[in-house]
């Protein structure tokens, strides 16, 4: 018995240690998601002039809207 306690000691018998866990990370198109980036800056782009447009025709300074005087 002291024999295999001594030898067991030596040896990790952990699976873990031998055997390498599945990846499960997602796979992404680098090139697809940088297409849909550029989409999305363009559309958040034409919305912020949208948006100053309609303030400036209703006549409120940028940054003071909500204001009471």
């Amino acid at each position: 018995m002291r024999i295999l306690k001594s030898f067991l000691k030596d040896y990790n018998l952990s699976v873990s240690s031998y055997v390498e866990a599945k990846d499960t990370r997602e796979v992404i198109d680098i090139t697809k998601l940088n297409a849909e980036i550029k989409t999305t800056v363009c559309r958040i782009d034409q919305l912020r002039t949208d948006i100053d447009a309609i303030v400036a025709e209703i006549d409120l300074p940028v940054g003071r809207q909500g204001e009471t005087k």
